[in-house]
């Protein structure tokens, strides 16, 4: 079982104080009013995905079971690995309240469907392209099936393709076996 580091701070400006002197440094939130339709269109455009429809992501952010985003203090272009450099280790930490990520950049995002009760299916995980290779996606994963589990899911499925298998696999994904996809095929 994967552990991650993440804290939690109560004391919002204690921890975005603790920030300012790490230009890698990110803010993991669940609150859904802090994720916007432009700042997920932007993260999807930067990783090569196709745009969501304003109306579309409203209604999906509004039923999904637990939204996790991933926020920089500076934006990807502003990281040393952006010119070359090498990478350099990220800081993580869990925002107190909503809002507290303000002036900050989205660099990843998920979002999990479910019943409440037996599971939660994590769907559109995205991490811009600059932050891939960080911990940054599998914070988000794993932070997403933290709180699933504290909501009443059982835990986390994801329905993966071949390249995405070894991303889960690293995070601590096994093949359960119960479970096979069929999708109609006339529709």
């Amino acid at each position: 079982m994967l552990v991650s580091s993440v804290r939690l701070v109560t004391d919002k400006g204690s921890y975005l104080a603790s920030l300012k002197n790490k230009q890698d440094a990110v803010v993991l939130t669940t609150y859904k009013e802090d994720v916007g339709h432009e700042q997920v269109s932007q993260l999807l455009s930067s990783a090569g995905l196709p745009p969501v429809a304003e109306a579309d992501f409203k209604t999906a952010v509004h039923h999904s079971f637990i939204v996790v985003a991933a926020y920089a203090q500076k934006p990807p272009s502003a990281l040393p690995e952006a010119n070359g450099a090498r990478k350099a280790r990220t800081a993580y930490t869990v925002a107190a309240e909503p809002g507290s990520i303000q002036g900050m950049h989205l660099v990843g995002y998920t979002r999990a469907i479910s019943d409440g009760a037996f599971t939660a299916q994590i769907t559109d995980l995205v991490v811009h392209p600059l932050w891939q290779r960080r911990g940054v996606g599998r914070r988000v994963a794993l932070h997403l099936c933290r709180q699933s589990n504290a909501s009443g899911a059982d835990g986390c499925i994801v329905f993966v393709k071949q390249a995405e298998r070894m991303f889960f696999w690293r995070c601590g994904f096994r093949w359960s076996g119960k479970y096979r996809v069929m999708k109609p095929c006339d529709v």
